[in-house]
């Protein structure tokens, strides 16, 4: 996860599947945001991505 924007808070996911990435789990990070920063009242915007194949893969011989 990475924040991305400040007005509000933006924060993109990155997962390998996107319809294992439930909603309560999306709603269980909003809330951990909120009491760890303290983002109480703030709205968060969470965007939820899904990995490539081959993002991240290191392609040299």
């Amino acid at each position: 996860m990475t924040q991305t924007g400040t007005q509000p808070p933006v924060f993109v996911v990155f997962c390998n599947n996107m319809e294992l990435f439930h909603f309560s789990y999306r709603r269980y990070i909003e809330n951990q945001l909120r009491a760890v920063f303290g983002f109480a009242g703030t709205p968060i915007k969470l965007i939820v991505r899904e990995r490539g194949d081959d993002e991240g893969s290191d392609t040299r011989p």
